[in-house]
């Protein structure tokens, strides 16, 4: 079977399937694969666990796109599954694959797009691993934590729950759609918006951590 006939969530079904979660999981990959961070009991706090990555020609191409933006952007994503469940990001390892003909600078680009948004979030670069790789690619693994019981989980909504958002839904799409079809006519204000959301994604930690704090809110999601 193909994998595009699975699909994602049904490849994670596959893959994760016999797995027993140990000591301490209170979510983990087995429960609920659309959630975006694993929860961990360690006593007075929860503890949330994220990775997510970026691949050269799967979520972004060289060709428009500045290696800082890409680095930003690896940390702002996972920041945002931690944000969706209401946590505060804290520590990341990154893990960066370069190909032969990635030069010193735009690794140290790259990097700067790191650290720009670790510094946003309040997140301690702890560790991670330098590769060689055919294309660039940046994987980011991120611990959060949260106030136990806090957290909030994909799968909480009810019937007849109000859904609301914190921004406006598509920017990021459309802003990719834009570099991808670079005559289609755009005002110029606009454009830069949508580019911007495409390029440098905004997590709302903020908003997660006041809206888990109140009962009525059922459930978080990013997108």
């Amino acid at each position: 079977m193909k994998l595009q006939e699975i699909g994602e969530f049904g490849l994670i079904a596959r893959l994760t399937a016999g797995l027993e979660d140990g000591a301490g999981v209170i979510k983990g990959v087995g429960d609920d694969a659309a959630d975006d961070a694993a929860v961990l009991d360690f006593g007075d706090r929860w503890l949330l666990f994220t990775t997510d990555a970026l691949v050269e020609g799967v979520h972004f191409k060289l060709s428009y796109t500045a290696p800082e933006d890409i680095g930003y952007k690896a940390v702002a994503v996972n920041v945002s599954d931690i944000a969706a469940m209401g946590g505060r990001p804290a520590y990341a390892a990154v893990t960066v694959g370069l190909p032969d003909n990635f030069t010193a600078e735009e690794a140290e680009a790259l990097y700067a797009g790191i650290k720009e948004a670790a510094g946003e979030y309040g997140v301690s670069i702890v560790g991670g691993d330098t590769t060689a790789a055919p294309v660039l690619m940046v994987s980011v693994a991120l611990l959060g934590e949260a106030a136990p019981g806090y957290v909030r989980y994909r799968s909480g909504a009810r019937p007849e729950d109000l859904i609301c958002t914190t921004g406006p839904l598509g920017a990021g799409a459309a802003g990719f759609f834009l570099l991808e079809n670079r005559e289609f006519p755009c005002p110029e204000p606009l454009r830069n918006f949508l580019l911007r959301k495409h390029r440098r994604p905004e997590p709302r930690v903020d908003a997660g951590l006041v809206l888990s704090a109140i009962p009525e809110v059922h459930a978080l999601i990013d997108v």
